[in-house]
């Protein structure tokens, strides 16, 4: 998708007009009206803010392709590491407190610790005193 195409998508995508969007750079609705055209270009600095402000790389809102493979293959990387923790929280809590697991060695003096490990993932739950309740907890 050209850079034009790509803007006037985000744009709309957000639900602004071209003045809308304008007012916020603190430009004219015709400079936006020209991006979207083809006509000009914005200088670095609001591409820059154009980046930011729509949350996409600068490489794509210039480029004229579809996707971007490298950031792509990078933001299902990180997506699939989030899940994986996410998943592994959610045993290590069931495996722990919320399913009566027994305590291991304590951490710090008078502490109760539960731990759950997972390759190298290690999760503890930590309370201090003689009554259980929510605690601490560390990955």
């Amino acid at each position: 998708m050209s850079f034009q195409e790509q803007l006037q998508t985000l744009r709309k995508a957000k639900g602004l007009s071209q003045e809308k969007l304008a007012e916020f750079f603190g430009i004219s609705r015709q400079s936006v009206a020209k991006w979207e055209v083809g006509q000009s270009y914005p200088d670095i600095a609001r591409l820059i803010a154009l980046s930011e402000f729509f949350k996409v790389s600068i490489d794509k809102l210039v480029n004229d392709y579809e996707e971007n493979c490298r950031l792509s293959i990078e933001e299902n990387k990180v997506n699939n590491i989030n899940r994986n923790i996410i998943d592994f929280l959610c045993r290590a809590k069931k495996a722990t407190y919320a399913g009566n697991g027994g305590e291991c060695k304590s951490s710090r003096p008078n502490s109760h610790d539960l731990e759950y490990v997972e390759g190298n993932l290690k999760y503890i739950d930590t309370y201090l005193g003689g009554e259980k309740f929510s605690g601490e907890e560390g990955l």
